[in-house]
C-alpha cells in the first residue's frame, strides 16, 4: 500500500468516525424531542385546572399570545398571587370594571379547583376591551390592594412567587409551567437538530 492510499484510508476513517458520531447526536437529538414533548403537553393541561372557564382562550388566558409569550395582566396578577384563585377573583386585572370572577364566570369565588366550571365565559380577564355588557357589580368580598403587594387587606401575606407551594403541586396558569427557559432549551435542541441533519456521510462529500 502506498503512502498516497494510506493519506485516502486515513481520511475516510476519520470522515466515516465524524459521520457516525453525526448519526448518534441526530438519535440522542430524536429521544430528547420525544422525551420534551409529554412534559410541554402534561404541564398546559395540569395548569389549565387552576382557573374555572379558561379553556375557552386557553394559553391566552393568562399570555398575551399563547403559552411562552409574555403574561397579559390577568397572568401577571395570577402569578404574583401564587395561583390562589381564592385572591385571583376578587382582582380586576384588566381595570374593565369587572373582578377576575365576574369575568370568568365565578363572581361570587365559589369555584374549586376539580369542580365543574360555575357558569358560562363571560369575558377575558386580561382584555380591557372585552368586557361584560351592563354595568360592574361591586365585589363580593373585601377591598383587594394590588395582587403584586406584599399583603392584603384580609391579612394573607403574598410572597409574588411560587416559593410555597409543594414541588409537585400543579399551581399556576395555561402553560405557565413552561417558561422562557424550556422554550430556549427546546429550540436549541430543535437547531441542533437541523444542522446535524444536514451533515454529510463520506460518500456525499465525495459527490
Amino acid at each position: 500500500m502506498g503512502a498516497g492510499e494510506g493519506e485516502i484510508d486515513c481520511v475516510e476513517a476519520v470522515q466515516r468516525a465524524d459521520f457516525e458520531m453525526g448519526a448518534l447526536m441526530r438519535r440522542l437529538f430524536t429521544v430528547m424531542l420525544f422525551a420534551l414533548m409529554p412534559g410541554l403537553a402534561q404541564a398546559t393541561v395540569a395548569f389549565m385546572s387552576e382557573v374555572p372557564n379558561v379553556r375557552g382562550q386557553s394559553c391566552n388566558t393568562c399570555h398575551v399570545s399563547g403559552g411562552g409569550s409574555p403574561r397579559n395582566s390577568f397572568g401577571q396578577d395570577f402569578w404574583d398571587l401564587g395561583g390562589d384563585w381564592a385572591e385571583l377573583w376578587q382582582v380586576d386585572s384588566d381595570g374593565d370594571g369587572f373582578s377576575n370572577g365576574f369575568e370568568l364566570g365565578d363572581p361570587n369565588g365559589e369555584w374549586e379547583k376539580g369542580q365543574p366550571a360555575p357558569g358560562p365565559y363571560v369575558s377575558h380577564p386580561g382584555d380591557a376591551d372585552d368586557f361584560p355588557e351592563g354595568e360592574p357589580v361591586p365585589d363580593a368580598g373585601p377591598p383587594v390592594v394590588d395582587a403584586g403587594s406584599e399583603s392584603l387587606d384580609a391579612g394573607v401575606v403574598v410572597d409574588g412567587g411560587f416559593a410555597d407551594l409543594e414541588p409537585d403541586e400543579p399551581v399556576g396558569c395555561s402553560c405557565e409551567a413552561v417558561d422562557n427557559s424550556t422554550w430556549m432549551l427546546f429550540a436549541g435542541i430543535l437547531v441542533i437538530g437541523i444542522v446535524l441533519s444536514r451533515r454529510k456521510g463520506p460518500r456525499d462529500r465525495d459527490r
